[in-house]
């Protein structure tokens, strides 16, 4: 917020702690019209000088709220467009998240049953094995080749 302050004799306009130089900024001159009170009207009295610095200021102080609502409104528009984001995120992950879960159920699925499979296959592979080698036990005591391989 701009600063009025007297130095030898005029009102002088500073701006986050910059002097205001009237001839380069044209608004200044419209907004601040006492800034260009000469020396040699430094014989006016406060009384007179209070009215035009009260309507500075309040001219000032209305240009402030203004833009400060503005300011708070973008801020707020860019604070629901920031949680919409976040939502459509969120509601993404989630939707990830339970797609995932699903696969992860049917794969523990597929690998339990193919290990279950897979031992079914081996059991069925063992059986046959035994099964071979009980009829060769069997046919070997039958035809008696089996006492002399002792």
């Amino acid at each position: 917020m701009p600063l009025l302050m007297v130095r030898e004799g005029a009102v002088v306009v500073f701006d986050a702690g910059h002097e205001v130089n009237p001839d380069t900024n044209p608004e200044t001159r419209a907004a601040f019209p006492i800034y260009f009170m000469s020396e040699a009207n430094t014989s006016l009295s406060a009384e007179a000088v209070l009215p035009t610095l009260r309507e500075a200021y309040d001219k000032l102080h209305k240009k402030y709220k203004k833009q400060k609502v503005r300011k708070l409104g973008d801020a707020e528009a860019l604070f629901e467009e920031q949680k919409h984001h976040h939502a459509e995120f969120c509601n993404t992950a989630d939707a990830y998240i339970q797609e995932l879960t699903a696969e992860n159920v049917q794969l523990k699925a597929q690998f339990a049953e193919s290990d279950i499979q897979a031992l079914q296959n081996r059991c069925n592979i063992c059986s046959f094995q035994l099964c071979f080698i009980a009829s060769e036990f069997l046919d070997a005591i039958v035809t008696d080749t089996w006492w002399g391989t002792l």
